[in-house]
Protein backbone atom coordinates (compact mmCIF):
# COMPACT_ATOMS: atom_id res chain seq x y z
CA UNK A 1 0.00 0.00 0.00
CA UNK A 2 1.50 3.23 -1.05
CA UNK A 3 2.02 6.26 1.18
CA UNK A 4 -0.66 8.71 0.23
CA UNK A 5 -3.08 5.46 -0.37
CA UNK A 6 -2.48 4.68 3.52
CA UNK A 7 -3.14 8.20 4.56
CA UNK A 8 -6.06 9.07 2.28
CA UNK A 9 -7.38 5.13 1.88
CA UNK A 10 -11.37 6.00 1.65
CA UNK A 11 -10.44 8.71 -1.54
CA UNK A 12 -9.18 6.29 -3.89
CA UNK A 13 -11.55 3.17 -2.91
CA UNK A 14 -13.68 2.96 -6.52
CA UNK A 15 -16.81 4.53 -6.71
CA UNK A 16 -19.55 3.06 -7.84
CA UNK A 17 -21.13 5.25 -10.89
CA UNK A 18 -25.27 5.76 -10.41
CA UNK A 19 -27.10 4.52 -13.40
CA UNK A 20 -28.88 7.10 -15.33
CA UNK A 21 -32.41 7.03 -15.21
CA UNK A 22 -34.37 5.40 -18.25
CA UNK A 23 -37.37 7.14 -19.29
CA UNK A 24 -38.96 4.89 -21.85
CA UNK A 25 -42.34 4.85 -24.07
CA UNK A 26 -44.63 2.09 -22.67
CA UNK A 27 -44.41 0.17 -25.94
CA UNK A 28 -40.37 -0.08 -25.73
CA UNK A 29 -39.83 -0.98 -22.56
CA UNK A 30 -40.53 -4.81 -22.41
CA UNK A 31 -37.99 -4.76 -25.11
CA UNK A 32 -35.43 -3.03 -23.13
CA UNK A 33 -35.87 -5.36 -20.03
CA UNK A 34 -35.82 -7.99 -22.48
CA UNK A 35 -32.84 -7.48 -23.86
CA UNK A 36 -31.14 -6.83 -20.52
CA UNK A 37 -31.93 -10.85 -19.89
CA UNK A 38 -30.47 -11.79 -23.10
CA UNK A 39 -27.46 -13.31 -21.90
CA UNK A 40 -28.90 -14.64 -18.92
CA UNK A 41 -31.81 -16.25 -21.06
CA UNK A 42 -29.23 -17.32 -23.24
CA UNK A 43 -27.70 -18.97 -20.24
CA UNK A 44 -30.83 -20.23 -18.72
CA UNK A 45 -31.95 -22.46 -21.49
CA UNK A 46 -28.53 -23.88 -22.15
CA UNK A 47 -28.77 -24.99 -18.47
CA UNK A 48 -32.43 -26.03 -18.41
CA UNK A 49 -32.31 -27.95 -21.74
CA UNK A 50 -29.16 -29.98 -20.53
CA UNK A 51 -31.35 -30.65 -17.08
CA UNK A 52 -34.30 -31.94 -19.45
CA UNK A 53 -31.76 -33.83 -21.38
CA UNK A 54 -30.93 -35.57 -18.10
CA UNK A 55 -34.46 -36.11 -17.30
CA UNK A 56 -35.41 -37.78 -20.41
CA UNK A 57 -32.20 -40.32 -19.62
CA UNK A 58 -33.10 -40.88 -15.96
CA UNK A 59 -36.68 -41.66 -16.77
CA UNK A 60 -35.24 -44.36 -18.81
CA UNK A 61 -32.97 -45.74 -16.38
CA UNK A 62 -36.10 -45.74 -14.11
CA UNK A 63 -38.43 -47.70 -16.93
CA UNK A 64 -35.27 -50.11 -17.12
CA UNK A 65 -35.26 -50.19 -12.91
CA UNK A 66 -39.14 -51.02 -12.85
CA UNK A 67 -39.16 -53.66 -15.57
CA UNK A 68 -35.71 -55.56 -13.98
CA UNK A 69 -38.00 -55.48 -10.52
CA UNK A 70 -40.91 -56.98 -12.66
CA UNK A 71 -38.61 -59.95 -14.01
CA UNK A 72 -37.54 -60.93 -10.52
CA UNK A 73 -39.25 -63.77 -9.90
CA UNK A 74 -40.21 -64.53 -5.64
CA UNK A 75 -41.24 -68.13 -5.63
CA UNK A 76 -44.58 -68.71 -3.64
CA UNK A 77 -43.78 -71.91 -2.30
CA UNK A 78 -40.52 -70.68 -0.69
CA UNK A 79 -40.01 -69.61 2.93
CA UNK A 80 -42.77 -67.63 4.47
CA UNK A 81 -45.51 -68.29 2.08
CA UNK A 82 -48.14 -65.09 3.33
CA UNK A 83 -44.51 -62.46 3.56
CA UNK A 84 -44.09 -63.69 0.02
CA UNK A 85 -47.71 -63.28 -1.04
CA UNK A 86 -47.52 -59.64 0.13
CA UNK A 87 -44.58 -58.88 -1.39
CA UNK A 88 -45.66 -59.91 -5.16
CA UNK A 89 -48.95 -58.35 -4.07
CA UNK A 90 -47.26 -54.79 -2.78
CA UNK A 91 -44.20 -55.03 -5.85
CA UNK A 92 -47.18 -55.11 -8.58
CA UNK A 93 -48.58 -51.92 -6.98
CA UNK A 94 -45.58 -50.33 -6.96
CA UNK A 95 -44.33 -50.92 -9.94
CA UNK A 96 -47.33 -49.95 -12.34
CA UNK A 97 -47.46 -46.86 -10.18
CA UNK A 98 -43.84 -45.85 -10.85
CA UNK A 99 -44.80 -46.94 -13.96
CA UNK A 100 -47.46 -44.63 -14.54
CA UNK A 101 -45.30 -41.50 -12.40
CA UNK A 102 -42.69 -41.74 -15.26
CA UNK A 103 -45.63 -41.13 -18.07
CA UNK A 104 -46.58 -37.94 -16.15
CA UNK A 105 -42.80 -37.20 -15.99
CA UNK A 106 -42.53 -36.94 -19.40
CA UNK A 107 -40.84 -33.74 -20.79
CA UNK A 108 -43.27 -30.87 -22.39
CA UNK A 109 -42.62 -30.42 -25.89
CA UNK A 110 -42.00 -26.50 -25.60
CA UNK A 111 -38.88 -23.83 -25.60
CA UNK A 112 -39.95 -21.57 -23.07
CA UNK A 113 -38.36 -21.40 -20.33
CA UNK A 114 -41.08 -20.01 -17.67
CA UNK A 115 -43.27 -23.54 -18.98
CA UNK A 116 -39.98 -25.60 -18.16
CA UNK A 117 -40.13 -23.83 -14.77
CA UNK A 118 -43.20 -24.85 -14.07
CA UNK A 119 -43.24 -28.59 -15.33
CA UNK A 120 -40.64 -28.71 -13.16
CA UNK A 121 -41.88 -27.37 -10.09
CA UNK A 122 -44.87 -29.61 -10.47
CA UNK A 123 -42.88 -32.52 -11.79
CA UNK A 124 -40.83 -32.28 -8.11
CA UNK A 125 -44.15 -32.17 -6.16
CA UNK A 126 -45.58 -35.04 -7.94
CA UNK A 127 -42.29 -37.35 -7.40
CA UNK A 128 -42.68 -36.47 -3.66
CA UNK A 129 -46.28 -37.30 -3.11
CA UNK A 130 -45.98 -40.63 -4.77
CA UNK A 131 -43.16 -41.72 -2.70
CA UNK A 132 -44.64 -40.65 -0.08
CA UNK A 133 -47.86 -42.63 -0.76
CA UNK A 134 -46.16 -45.32 -2.34
CA UNK A 135 -43.48 -45.72 1.12
CA UNK A 136 -45.38 -49.31 2.48
CA UNK A 137 -45.79 -50.84 -1.15
CA UNK A 138 -41.61 -49.87 -0.56
CA UNK A 139 -41.05 -51.10 2.68
CA UNK A 140 -42.77 -54.42 1.61
CA UNK A 141 -41.48 -55.13 -1.30
CA UNK A 142 -38.09 -54.62 -0.28
CA UNK A 143 -38.34 -57.47 2.01
CA UNK A 144 -37.67 -59.88 -1.02
CA UNK A 145 -36.49 -57.53 -3.41
CA UNK A 146 -34.02 -54.70 -2.08
CA UNK A 147 -31.45 -53.98 -4.70
CA UNK A 148 -34.35 -53.54 -7.42
CA UNK A 149 -36.44 -51.27 -5.17
CA UNK A 150 -32.47 -49.45 -4.22
CA UNK A 151 -32.12 -48.89 -7.82
CA UNK A 152 -35.45 -47.77 -8.84
CA UNK A 153 -35.13 -45.39 -5.80
CA UNK A 154 -31.79 -44.11 -6.70
CA UNK A 155 -33.13 -43.07 -10.24
CA UNK A 156 -35.96 -41.33 -8.35
CA UNK A 157 -33.86 -39.30 -6.26
CA UNK A 158 -31.55 -38.17 -9.51
CA UNK A 159 -34.96 -37.04 -11.11
CA UNK A 160 -35.89 -35.54 -7.98
CA UNK A 161 -32.38 -33.54 -7.55
CA UNK A 162 -32.71 -32.81 -11.16
CA UNK A 163 -36.00 -30.97 -11.10
CA UNK A 164 -34.54 -29.02 -7.93
CA UNK A 165 -31.46 -27.77 -9.78
CA UNK A 166 -33.82 -26.98 -12.93
CA UNK A 167 -36.06 -24.78 -10.22
CA UNK A 168 -32.46 -23.04 -8.56
CA UNK A 169 -31.19 -22.44 -12.25
CA UNK A 170 -34.35 -20.43 -12.85
CA UNK A 171 -35.15 -18.40 -9.63
CA UNK A 172 -31.49 -17.20 -9.57
CA UNK A 173 -31.60 -16.33 -13.10
CA UNK A 174 -33.28 -12.41 -14.08
CA UNK A 175 -35.38 -14.32 -16.45
CA UNK A 176 -37.55 -15.56 -13.78
CA UNK A 177 -38.04 -11.78 -12.33
CA UNK A 178 -38.45 -11.08 -16.47
CA UNK A 179 -41.87 -13.33 -16.40
CA UNK A 180 -42.84 -11.42 -13.30
CA UNK A 181 -42.19 -8.14 -14.86
CA UNK A 182 -44.02 -9.46 -17.92
CA UNK A 183 -47.29 -10.02 -16.09
CA UNK A 184 -47.12 -6.77 -14.30
CA UNK A 185 -45.92 -5.02 -17.36
CA UNK A 186 -50.00 -6.81 -18.81
CA UNK A 187 -51.30 -5.18 -15.62
CA UNK A 188 -49.93 -1.69 -16.52
CA UNK A 189 -50.95 -2.33 -20.32
CA UNK A 190 -54.47 -3.66 -18.94
CA UNK A 191 -55.13 -0.42 -16.63
CA UNK A 192 -54.08 2.33 -18.84
CA UNK A 193 -56.69 0.93 -21.76
CA UNK A 194 -59.25 0.93 -18.63
CA UNK A 195 -58.06 4.23 -18.29
CA UNK A 196 -58.51 5.36 -21.75
CA UNK A 197 -61.73 3.80 -22.38
CA UNK A 198 -62.87 5.51 -19.28
CA UNK A 199 -61.67 9.37 -20.16
CA UNK A 200 -63.17 8.64 -23.41
CA UNK A 201 -66.60 7.55 -21.83
CA UNK A 202 -65.98 10.80 -19.10
CA UNK A 203 -65.53 13.11 -22.66
CA UNK A 204 -68.48 12.07 -24.46
CA UNK A 205 -70.86 12.42 -21.62
CA UNK A 206 -69.43 15.96 -20.22
CA UNK A 207 -69.96 16.94 -24.41
CA UNK A 208 -73.85 15.80 -23.67
CA UNK A 209 -73.40 17.65 -19.88
CA UNK A 210 -72.53 20.44 -21.56
CA UNK A 211 -74.75 20.56 -24.46
CA UNK A 212 -77.76 19.97 -22.11
CA UNK A 213 -76.40 22.70 -19.66
CA UNK A 214 -76.21 25.21 -22.51
CA UNK A 215 -80.15 24.25 -24.20
CA UNK A 216 -81.13 24.72 -20.52
CA UNK A 217 -80.05 28.17 -20.00
CA UNK A 218 -81.49 29.16 -23.39
CA UNK A 219 -84.92 27.93 -23.19
CA UNK A 220 -85.17 29.58 -19.70
CA UNK A 221 -84.19 32.84 -21.42
CA UNK A 222 -86.77 31.92 -24.17
CA UNK A 223 -89.66 31.02 -21.18
CA UNK A 224 -88.56 34.06 -19.43
CA UNK A 225 -88.93 36.45 -22.90
CA UNK A 226 -92.34 34.71 -23.41
CA UNK A 227 -93.56 35.88 -20.62
CA UNK A 228 -92.02 39.43 -21.05
CA UNK A 229 -94.10 40.09 -24.02
CA UNK A 230 -96.88 42.38 -23.97
CA UNK A 231 -99.30 38.73 -25.04
CA UNK A 232 -97.84 37.39 -21.53
CA UNK A 233 -99.39 40.13 -20.24
CA UNK A 234 -102.70 39.90 -21.26
CA UNK A 235 -102.47 35.90 -20.43
CA UNK A 236 -101.23 37.27 -17.07
CA UNK A 237 -104.26 39.53 -16.59
CA UNK A 238 -106.71 36.89 -17.68
CA UNK A 239 -105.24 34.40 -15.13
CA UNK A 240 -105.40 37.19 -12.51
CA UNK A 241 -109.08 37.97 -13.46
CA UNK A 242 -109.60 33.76 -13.30
CA UNK A 243 -108.51 33.49 -9.91
CA UNK A 244 -110.22 36.11 -8.45
CA UNK A 245 -113.54 34.76 -9.96
CA UNK A 246 -112.53 31.07 -8.47
CA UNK A 247 -112.12 33.35 -4.58
CA UNK A 248 -115.50 34.63 -5.01
CA UNK A 249 -116.63 31.36 -6.44
CA UNK A 250 -115.49 30.11 -3.05
CA UNK A 251 -117.05 32.94 -0.88
CA UNK A 252 -120.19 32.31 -1.96
CA UNK A 253 -119.97 28.90 -1.71
CA UNK A 254 -118.95 29.38 1.79
CA UNK A 255 -121.55 31.96 2.29
CA UNK A 256 -124.72 29.17 1.00
CA UNK A 257 -122.80 26.61 3.69
CA UNK A 258 -122.76 29.04 6.56
CA UNK A 259 -126.99 29.64 5.64
CA UNK A 260 -127.20 25.72 5.50
CA UNK A 261 -125.26 25.40 8.74
CA UNK A 262 -127.74 26.99 10.73
CA UNK A 263 -130.36 23.81 9.74
CA UNK A 264 -127.71 21.15 9.87
CA UNK A 265 -128.98 19.30 12.52
CA UNK A 266 -132.78 18.53 12.05
CA UNK A 267 -132.09 18.37 8.03
CA UNK A 268 -128.92 15.50 8.55
CA UNK A 269 -131.64 13.74 11.14
CA UNK A 270 -134.81 14.01 8.38
CA UNK A 271 -132.37 12.89 5.69
CA UNK A 272 -131.60 9.86 7.97
CA UNK A 273 -135.08 9.34 8.66
CA UNK A 274 -136.03 9.46 4.82
CA UNK A 275 -133.62 7.11 3.66
CA UNK A 276 -135.06 4.40 6.25
CA UNK A 277 -138.49 5.22 5.09
CA UNK A 278 -140.67 4.94 1.50
CA UNK A 279 -142.92 7.83 0.82
CA UNK A 280 -141.48 10.88 2.74
CA UNK A 281 -139.59 12.05 -0.44
CA UNK A 282 -138.29 10.26 -3.67
CA UNK A 283 -134.55 9.05 -4.38
CA UNK A 284 -134.05 11.98 -6.44
CA UNK A 285 -135.08 14.73 -3.78
CA UNK A 286 -132.59 12.55 -1.30
CA UNK A 287 -129.71 12.84 -3.76
CA UNK A 288 -130.04 16.73 -4.24
CA UNK A 289 -130.56 17.29 -0.35
CA UNK A 290 -127.30 15.67 0.08
CA UNK A 291 -125.38 17.38 -3.26
CA UNK A 292 -125.96 20.77 -1.76
CA UNK A 293 -123.38 19.35 1.41
CA UNK A 294 -120.99 18.09 -1.34
CA UNK A 295 -120.88 20.33 -5.06
CA UNK A 296 -123.35 23.17 -4.09
CA UNK A 297 -122.68 24.27 -8.09
CA UNK A 298 -124.66 21.03 -9.43
CA UNK A 299 -127.49 21.38 -6.51
CA UNK A 300 -128.04 25.02 -8.11
CA UNK A 301 -128.04 23.83 -11.47
CA UNK A 302 -130.89 21.04 -11.16
CA UNK A 303 -133.10 23.14 -8.42
CA UNK A 304 -131.94 26.67 -9.81
CA UNK A 305 -134.24 28.57 -7.49
CA UNK A 306 -134.14 26.85 -4.50
CA UNK A 307 -138.26 25.27 -4.53
CA UNK A 308 -136.73 22.05 -4.34
CA UNK A 309 -134.78 22.63 -1.28
CA UNK A 310 -137.02 25.25 0.36
CA UNK A 311 -139.68 22.12 -0.25
CA UNK A 312 -137.50 19.53 1.73
CA UNK A 313 -136.97 22.12 4.27
CA UNK A 314 -140.81 22.33 5.03
CA UNK A 315 -141.03 18.78 5.65
CA UNK A 316 -138.27 19.10 8.29
CA UNK A 317 -139.92 21.99 9.94
CA UNK A 318 -143.44 19.80 10.39
CA UNK A 319 -141.29 16.86 11.26
CA UNK A 320 -139.77 18.99 14.34
CA UNK A 321 -143.06 20.88 15.27
CA UNK A 322 -145.09 17.46 15.47
CA UNK A 323 -141.94 16.17 17.65
CA UNK A 324 -141.00 13.38 14.72
CA UNK A 325 -137.60 15.22 14.86
CA UNK A 326 -137.36 15.11 18.89
CA UNK A 327 -135.20 17.91 20.28
CA UNK A 328 -135.82 19.71 23.51
CA UNK A 329 -137.78 22.92 24.01
CA UNK A 330 -135.34 25.92 23.73
CA UNK A 331 -133.47 23.70 21.24
CA UNK A 332 -136.30 23.53 18.92
CA UNK A 333 -137.45 27.11 19.53
CA UNK A 334 -134.12 27.89 18.12
CA UNK A 335 -134.50 25.49 14.78
CA UNK A 336 -138.21 26.12 14.02
CA UNK A 337 -136.98 29.65 13.56
CA UNK A 338 -133.92 28.90 11.40
CA UNK A 339 -135.50 26.92 9.18
CA UNK A 340 -138.32 29.47 8.87
CA UNK A 341 -135.46 31.99 7.97
CA UNK A 342 -133.58 29.75 5.80
CA UNK A 343 -137.17 29.21 3.77
CA UNK A 344 -137.83 33.07 3.75
CA UNK A 345 -134.30 33.25 1.95
CA UNK A 346 -133.83 34.15 -1.57
CA UNK A 347 -131.38 31.63 -2.90
CA UNK A 348 -131.80 32.21 -5.96
CA UNK A 349 -130.62 36.34 -5.87
CA UNK A 350 -127.89 35.54 -3.41
CA UNK A 351 -126.48 32.60 -4.19
CA UNK A 352 -127.24 30.34 -7.24
CA UNK A 353 -127.41 33.03 -9.92
CA UNK A 354 -124.63 35.29 -8.81
CA UNK A 355 -122.73 31.55 -8.89
CA UNK A 356 -123.24 30.00 -11.90
CA UNK A 357 -122.71 33.67 -13.69
CA UNK A 358 -119.07 33.38 -11.83
CA UNK A 359 -119.28 29.52 -13.28
CA UNK A 360 -119.80 30.85 -17.13
CA UNK A 361 -117.36 33.84 -16.94
CA UNK A 362 -114.72 31.11 -15.92
CA UNK A 363 -115.53 29.09 -18.58
CA UNK A 364 -115.35 31.61 -20.84
CA UNK A 365 -111.72 33.00 -19.80
CA UNK A 366 -110.24 29.60 -19.67
CA UNK A 367 -111.29 28.50 -23.03
CA UNK A 368 -109.88 31.71 -24.11
CA UNK A 369 -106.81 31.01 -22.22
CA UNK A 370 -106.62 27.30 -24.42
CA UNK A 371 -106.98 29.23 -27.32
CA UNK A 372 -104.19 31.82 -26.68
CA UNK A 373 -101.34 31.22 -29.23
CA UNK A 374 -98.77 32.48 -26.66
CA UNK A 375 -99.97 30.23 -23.83
CA UNK A 376 -99.44 27.04 -25.53
CA UNK A 377 -95.95 28.29 -26.65
CA UNK A 378 -95.31 28.82 -22.75
CA UNK A 379 -96.71 25.67 -21.79
CA UNK A 380 -94.98 23.48 -24.24
CA UNK A 381 -91.59 25.22 -23.35
CA UNK A 382 -92.12 24.86 -19.80
CA UNK A 383 -92.73 21.16 -20.11
CA UNK A 384 -89.61 20.87 -22.62
CA UNK A 385 -87.45 22.55 -19.99
CA UNK A 386 -88.64 20.34 -17.14
CA UNK A 387 -87.96 17.16 -19.30
CA UNK A 388 -84.88 18.40 -20.39
CA UNK A 389 -83.56 19.68 -17.02
CA UNK A 390 -84.55 15.72 -15.91
CA UNK A 391 -81.93 14.38 -18.27
CA UNK A 392 -79.22 16.90 -17.48
CA UNK A 393 -79.57 15.65 -13.59
CA UNK A 394 -79.20 12.18 -15.00
CA UNK A 395 -75.98 13.36 -16.84
CA UNK A 396 -74.79 15.35 -14.31
CA UNK A 397 -74.82 12.16 -12.09
CA UNK A 398 -73.52 9.69 -14.54
CA UNK A 399 -70.60 12.40 -14.97
CA UNK A 400 -70.06 12.43 -10.76
CA UNK A 401 -70.16 8.06 -11.06
CA UNK A 402 -67.63 8.73 -14.23
CA UNK A 403 -65.46 11.26 -12.45
CA UNK A 404 -65.15 9.08 -9.07
CA UNK A 405 -64.17 5.83 -11.77
CA UNK A 406 -61.62 7.78 -13.02
CA UNK A 407 -59.78 8.17 -9.96
CA UNK A 408 -59.98 4.74 -9.27
CA UNK A 409 -58.52 3.90 -12.56
CA UNK A 410 -56.01 6.56 -12.52
CA UNK A 411 -54.48 5.74 -8.72
CA UNK A 412 -54.73 1.63 -10.72
CA UNK A 413 -52.32 2.86 -13.28
CA UNK A 414 -50.03 4.83 -10.79
CA UNK A 415 -50.17 1.77 -8.66
CA UNK A 416 -49.27 -0.62 -11.18
CA UNK A 417 -46.36 1.85 -13.30
CA UNK A 418 -44.98 1.81 -9.62
CA UNK A 419 -44.68 -1.77 -9.72
CA UNK A 420 -43.68 -2.18 -12.87
CA UNK A 421 -40.82 -0.20 -12.87
CA UNK A 422 -39.43 -1.09 -9.65
CA UNK A 423 -39.66 -4.75 -11.33
CA UNK A 424 -37.83 -3.11 -14.88
CA UNK A 425 -35.13 -1.49 -12.33
CA UNK A 426 -34.01 -4.50 -10.21
CA UNK A 427 -33.66 -6.60 -13.71
CA UNK A 428 -31.77 -4.10 -15.38
CA UNK A 429 -29.75 -2.85 -12.39
CA UNK A 430 -30.74 0.73 -13.09
CA UNK A 431 -33.37 3.36 -12.75
CA UNK A 432 -36.92 2.86 -15.21
CA UNK A 433 -39.55 5.31 -16.00
CA UNK A 434 -42.10 4.17 -17.77
CA UNK A 435 -44.09 6.83 -19.82
CA UNK A 436 -47.70 5.49 -20.27
CA UNK A 437 -50.64 8.01 -22.17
Amino acid sequence: MGLFEWLFGWLFKSRKTARKTEVLQAEKTLSYVEEACAVDAKSLEKEIFSRLSEVKHLLKTLDSAIEEARKKSVPLNEGNFGLRRLVVTSRDGLLNRFSQLSKKLEPPKTTKASEIYEYAIASKKIVREEVIQSRKNIAYSKALLAEEIKAIGQSLEEIDWVFSSMQEAFEKNRVARLEEFKKQFSALEAAVNEQKAVEDEYRKSLEVANELSLKTKRLSLDITELKGSSFAAELSELENRKKTLFDEKSALRQKFLSVLEKVDKPLTRFLKIASSSDGIISREERELANSYFQNVLVASKRDPKGEQLKKILSLVLSMVEDGTISMKDKEKEKRVQSLREVMEYDFFSEVFWKLNSLESEIIAIEKKISEFPLNKKIFDAEHELSSMSRDLSGAQETLNHLNQKKRQVENSVLAAKALAEKLAGDITEGPVVIKVG
